[in-house]
């Protein structure tokens, strides 16, 4: 796994054009999480979650109320506009990508950099760049936003979502799982 950084915000992701005009012929609308109806919003992106991760190594998959229990008290730290979320035309959640301010990073009080935690595709999306398309949103909204860098969290090194990083980020951080055998 790798955790990698983006400081160049000014330089869009060099198919960020292409998939936008793409993701709208396909009737695909992208828009900010809607936090009064957070609830609901959950519920979406952990049924999403279940089948976009299903394949992913490591992964296990967790219950409702489970998922509502880790999300939950992130609400009130949450910039709604870094929770994007698209749409397919029917309105059915085909793809997000869950960024938070990284409070790590904090500068006479106020976050230099964005986290970009999660980034999903539905299955029957993929191929239509709804995953690159919003990872060049959130550099987009973090470089509007003031933000001096956004980091790609986690990412397995095999990872369809390392193609997004790998133009203008530069690794930073690598982890290595072990087994431990009694």
């Amino acid at each position: 796994f790798e955790s990698s950084i983006v400081r160049d915000l000014a330089s869009p992701y060099p198919k960020a054009a292409e998939y936008a005009e793409r993701l709208a012929s396909h009737g695909v609308t992208v828009q900010p999480l809607d936090l009064t109806h957070f609830a609901a919003e959950l519920v979406a992106l952990h049924a999403l979650s279940l089948r976009v991760f299903a394949e992913n190594l490591y992964y296990s998959p967790i219950d409702l109320a489970t998922f509502e229990a880790m999300y939950q008290p992130l609400h009130p730290l949450l910039d709604p506009e870094l929770v994007r979320l698209a749409r397919d035309r029917e309105g059915r959640l085909i793809g997000f990508v869950f960024a938070l301010p990284d409070l790590m990073s904090a500068d006479g009080g106020r976050p230099t950099r964005v986290v970009l935690k999660t980034l999903a595709t539905a299955p029957e999306a993929r191929g239509l760049g709804v995953g690159s398309y919003l990872g060049d949103e959130i550099r987009r909204l973090a470089s509007q936003k003031g933000y001096h860098a956004v980091i790609h969290a986690l990412m397995h090194v095999a990872n369809d979502s390392k193609k997004i990083s790998r133009h203008t980020a530069e690794v930073f951080r690598r982890y290595a799982l072990y087994q431990w055998t009694p």
